[in-house]
C-alpha cells in the first residue's frame, strides 16, 4: 500500500504540475484511491428473493446467483485466455476507447490501468453497490532530468565519460529556435519552453525506451542527480513523465430489481481530460460470455432478432456490428460498405441451462451492439453494449499540410447510461422475446393488441419521380408523375371492391418536384397530378372507403432546395464537429464512395428544431385537407447536431 499511496502522490502533484498550463476552464481530476483497510468487514452485497449479487471488493468482479436454479453468471470469465488481445479485454469490467487531437484512438481498461494501480473506490448503499474508477496509464518515473535548459543538463552531462554522453545525446533532442524542423510548431514549442528564444532546451525525445531511461537512471545518480533535483526540475516547464495525459473517471452502479441487475454510469461523473476526450465505452464485454466447450447461441438485433451459434465455425469473419437506430449522419463518413443498424435495443446469450436477456434502457441512441464467436486462437463467444460518448471530426487545415487535427464535442449529453440484464431460466429464443415484449409493455402501456379481426393492409404509391429531361437541347430535371391523384382514386376502389379492408396509403411524391421534393416549408402540389381539386377527391373517397390515407414528405434533409424555397444552409443545416455543414453524397453501388458530380449532388442534414419545424408545416397542410401525415425518415434516420454554438446530442435528438 505505500507504493500505491506513492504512485497516487505522483500522479496528483503531476497533475497539479500540468495544470499550471491548462485553461481555467477545465477543473482537475482527483484520482480514486482503493484502501483494503477501508472495507474491512464490509459485504459489497445485494439481494432479493430470486437474485444473489456478490461483488469482490479487492477486483470489483462480480457474479450473480439465479436462485431459483443455482446458476451462477460471472462478470469475468474464470477461463483465461492466452491471446493478448482477447486476455485483456476479457478480464475487464469496463474499456475505454479515446481519442488525440491528432485522431489516433487508443484502448484502456480497468484491469490494466485501474486495478492494478489501486485507482478505484468503492461505495456501499441500502440499495447498491457503486464502484468509483481512474482509468489512466501510469508512467514509471525515472530520476533523470526532464525536459532542462542547457545550462542545467551541462552541471550534470560533463560529468559524464564520452559513451554516457552519447547516450544523453540519443535519448535528449537538442532544441535550438535557429536551427528547427521544418515540421516543428515554433508557437506550440514556445508556449512550452518560454525561454526557448534565449536558450537551448533538452528535451526527452518522446521513443525513449525505459530500458534506456534505467541505464541513464544510473549514470545520473552516480554523479549526485537525487529525486529532489527530479522534482524541482519538472517545475522548471511544467513536465511530467506523461501522467498528465489521457486520464478518465468513470462510474458504475449496481441493483437489483425482481429478476433483473440494473447498471448505470451517470455521465455527470464521467470525467476526462480535454486534449484525449473519451470517445467509446465498454460496458462488461464479457459478461456471460462462452468457451469452446459450451452450447448455446447469442441474440442479436439483426432485423426482427437473430441468432448467432456459439463456436460456428465462422471466426474468420468481421464481428457482428451494429449500431443501434442506424448510423449518426452527424459524423462524417466517406464510403458506405453496409448498414449496420438495430431497431431495438436489446441482445441476449443463451445456454442450455438459462440465459441472459439485457435491454438498453436509456442512451438507446448512442448504443452499439458488439457479438463474436471463439476461433483463431480466441476461446471466448461474446455479446455486449458500448456506447459512443464524445465526438469527433477531422478539420482540414491547409491543401498544403497533410497532418490530421481533430474538432470534438466541449461535454457529453445529460443522463445515464442504463442496461438491465434478466436472467432467465429457460434458453429459448421465444422466452427472450416474451421477455422484451413485456419490458415495452411495462415502458409503453399504451401499447395494445389490435382488436381488428382482418390484417392491415400497407399500400405504397409512388406519385412522382425525377428524371433527366431535353428542354431545347440542355439537360433539365423534372418531375415524371407515376401515379396521379385519379389513378390513386381507382386503385383503391379496385382493391376494396375486392373484399380487402382495415387498409392504409402512404402517398410518396406527391409535393414539391417529386421524391427528392424541395423542403416542405411552402407546399406545392405536384405538377401533372391533378392539383388541389384532385387531392381533396381522393381524400373523400378514401374517407368514403375507409382507408388511412398519410400524406408523406421528408423532413430532415435538404433536397433541391434554395434559398427561395425557404432554405439557407447557413442557419437551417446541421453541421459536424469541425462546424462544417453536413453535405451527404450519393454512394456508388460499385466502388462504395460518395459520387460527386453534376448528375448526382449532396443532400443536406437539416438541424433537429428545422425538422421539427417542416413536420409542423406538414402537418399542417394535412390536417387542413382533413387527412393523415407521414414522414419517411423522422423514426427511421436518427442524426445529431454538433455544431459546437447549438449542439444537439442524438439522444435529444431523438
Amino acid at each position: 500500500m505505500k507504493k500505491v499511496s506513492k504512485l497516487l502522490l505522483f500522479l496528483l502533484l503531476a497533475g497539479v504540475f500540468s495544470g499550471c498550463a491548462k485553461t481555467e476552464e477545465e477543473k482537475e481530476i482527483v484520482l480514486y484511491e482503493y484502501k483494503a483497510a477501508d472495507y474491512e468487514g464490509v459485504e459489497f452485497k445485494l439481494e432479493n428473493d430470486k437474485l444473489l449479487f456478490e461483488l469482490d471488493h479487492a477486483t470489483t468482479q462480480f457474479k450473480v446467483t439465479v436462485k431459483e436454479t443455482g446458476k451462477v453468471w460471472a462478470s469475468i470469465p474464470e477461463v483465461k485466455s492466452t491471446d493478448p488481445d482477447e486476455k485483456k479485454a476479457s478480464q475487464s469490467i469496463l474499456a475505454v476507447k479515446y481519442q488525440s487531437e491528432r485522431g489516433d484512438t487508443k484502448t484502456f481498461t480497468t484491469v490494466d490501468e485501474s486495478i492494478p494501480n489501486g485507482l478505484y473506490r468503492l461505495e456501499k448503499g441500502e440499495d447498491y453497490v457503486k464502484v468509483n474508477y481512474s482509468i489512466v496509464k501510469v508512467s514509471k518515473k525515472f530520476i533523470i532530468p526532464p525536459s532542462v535548459p542547457e545550462a542545467r543538463m551541462m552541471e550534470y552531462y560533463e560529468k559524464f565519460d564520452r559513451k554516457t554522453q552519447r547516450a544523453i545525446d540519443n535519448a535528449y533532442r537538442k532544441l535550438d529556435i535557429n536551427n528547427l524542423l521544418a515540421t516543428d510548431d515554433v508557437d506550440e514549442l514556445l508556449a512550452k519552453y518560454p525561454d526557448l528564444e534565449t536558450t537551448i532546451v533538452y528535451e526527452m525525445r518522446p521513443a525513449t525506451k525505459d530500458y534506456r531511461k534505467e541505464q541513464l537512471e544510473e549514470k545520473f545518480a552516480e554523479v549526485g542527480y537525487t529525486e529532489e533535483d527530479y522534482e524541482n526540475d519538472v517545475l522548471i516547464y511544467n513536465v511530467s513523465d506523461g501522467n498528465d495525459k489521457a486520464l478518465f473517471n468513470v462510474s458504475v452502479i449496481y441493483r437489483l430489481d425482481d429478476n433483473e441487475l440494473k447498471v448505470e454510469v451517470p455521465m455527470e461523473e464521467v470525467e476526462y481530460r480535454k486534449a484525449y476526450p473519451i470517445t467509446e465505452l465498454l460496458l462488461l464485454p464479457y459478461f456471460g460470455a462462452s468457451t469452446t466447450t459450451d452450447t448455446g447461441y447469442m441474440l442479436v438485433p439483426e432485423g426482427s432478432g437473430a441468432i448467432i451459434n456459439f463456436n460456428n465455425g465462422k471466426s474468420h469473419l468481421d464481428h457482428y456490428v451494429a449500431q443501434v437506430y442506424g448510423y449518426d449522419e452527424g459524423m462524417r463518413r466517406t464510403e458506405l460498405v453496409n448498414e449496420t443498424r438495430a431497431a431495438f435495443p436489446a441482445f441476449g446469450i443463451a445456454y442450455e441451462d438459462g440465459a441472459i436477456f439485457s435491454v438498453i434502457e436509456d442512451y438507446t441512441s448512442l448504443a452499439n451492439i458488439y457479438a463474436d464467436v471463439a476461433g483463431d486462437g480466441r476461446i471466448f463467444n461474446y455479446v455486449y453494449a458500448s456506447y459512443n460518448m464524445i465526438h469527433g471530426s477531422q478539420l482540414t487545415l491547409s491543401a498544403k499540410n497533410d497532418t490530421s487535427s481533430y474538432e470534438f464535442e466541449k461535454q457529453l449529453p445529460e443522463g445515464s447510461i442504463k442496461q438491465s440484464y434478466s436472467f432467465l431460466t429457460g434458453n429459448s429464443y421465444a422466452e427472450m422475446a416474451a421477455e422484451y415484449k413485456e419490458s415495452l409493455y411495462e415502458k409503453y402501456p399504451d401499447m395494445k393488441k389490435t382488436e381488428n379481426a382482418n390484417a392491415p393492409i400497407s399500400i405504397e404509391l409512388i406519385a412522382a419521380v425525377d428524371k433527366v429531361k431535353q428542354i431545347l437541347g440542355m439537360p433539365v430535371t423534372l418531375p415524371e408523375v407515376l401515379t396521379d391523384f385519379s389513378q390513386a382514386k381507382k386503385i383503391l376502389s379496385d382493391i376494396t371492391q375486392n373484399g380487402y379492408s382495415n387498409l392504409s396509403l402512404r402517398y410518396t411524391g406527391w409535393m414539391n418536384g417529386g421524391i427528392d421534393h424541395s423542403i416542405p416549408s411552402d407546399i406545392d402540389i405536384t405538377s401533372g397530378m391533378g392539383g388541389e381539386k384532385g387531392l381533396k377527391s381522393l381524400v373523400s373517397k378514401a374517407n368514403e372507403l375507409g382507408v388511412d390515407l398519410y400524406l408523406t414528405g421528408r423532413v430532415e434533409h435538404a433536397y433541391n432546395s434554395s434559398i427561395f424555397d425557404g432554405f439557407w444552409s447557413l442557419t437551417d443545416a446541421a453541421k459536424y464537429a469541425s462546424r462544417e455543414v453536413i453535405e451527404i453524397p450519393v454512394f456508388s453501388n460499385i466502388w462504395y464512395g460518395g459520387l460527386k458530380d453534376t448528375r448526382m449532388e449532396t443532400h443536406t442534414l437539416l438541424r433537429p428544431s428545422v425538422c421539427v419545424d417542416l413536420m409542423d408545416s406538414l402537418a399542417d397542410y394535412a390536417k387542413d385537407v382533413k387527412t393523415g401525415v407521414g414522414f419517411e425518415d423522422v423514426g427511421y434516420m436518427l442524426s445529431a447536431d454538433y455544431n459546437p454554438k447549438r449542439t444537439v446530442s442524438r439522444e435529444k435528438s431523438m
